[in-house]
């Protein structure tokens, strides 16, 4: 799937690809997908090559521990964790969105519009009221049809807004396991996207 892409969106976007999957690749839980196991063994491969030296540093520099429990709630121990840049991750599924909105409706996002993406783990430790209400928009964005890619590796749904011309709400699961909501709309109906993004 291909879709038109202006220069200027063009720059950088290898660099947050890459470290996309990587970030994505070494998360707990992914190897459950079949799918997931290969690139998380290439993840951990590329922490050797002598020109990812930054990206392994950072890595290294942002390693922790943390609690881990089932869900029940039964305490499991602690396992090792790393800090993921997650305005880095939302933009690689900005441009995704913007892309899949030109591949499903033939047009591209009006430039008086702007796409907000969310990471829907950013709202594991926020207040009850606001992850409830990340919690509605997720199950809005999943009661459509599901465009699913490879053995579980990409999935999306898409949902036009009502009363709001051009705008959509996404829902996106990588590797059955990491998801990301996104909505486009007319930038005065939505706060910039400088303000507080769930991370």
């Amino acid at each position: 799937m291909t879709v038109p892409c202006c220069e200027p969106c063009q720059k950088g976007q290898s660099l947050d690809d890459e470290y996309f999957l990587r970030t994505i690749g070494m998360r707990r839980g992914i190897a459950d997908n079949r799918s997931a196991r290969s690139a998380q063994g290439a993840a951990i491969r590329s922490l050797t090559k002598p020109q990812k030296t930054g990206f392994t540093r950072a890595l290294i520099a942002s390693l922790g521990l943390a609690s881990i429990h089932s869900p029940g709630g039964l305490y499991l121990g602690q396992a090792m964790t790393y800090n993921a840049d997650v305005n880095r991750l939302c933009n690689v599924i900005q441009r995704t969105t913007c892309g899949l909105y030109f591949h499903k409706f033939g047009v591209r996002v009006p430039d008086d519009h702007i796409c907000l993406v969310y990471a829907m783990d950013g709202f594991a430790s926020a207040d009850l009221d606001v992850a409830a209400n990340a919690r509605k928009m997720w199950d809005s964005a999943i009661s459509g049809k599901r465009y699913n890619f490879g053995n579980d590796v990409f999935s999306y749904w898409v949902q036009r807004l009502e009363g709001i011309e051009f705008a959509t709400l996404w829902a996106f699961l990588v590797y059955a396991s990491v998801a990301f909501v996104a909505v486009t709309a007319p930038a005065t109906d939505l706060p910039h996207p400088a303000q507080d993004r769930a991370q």
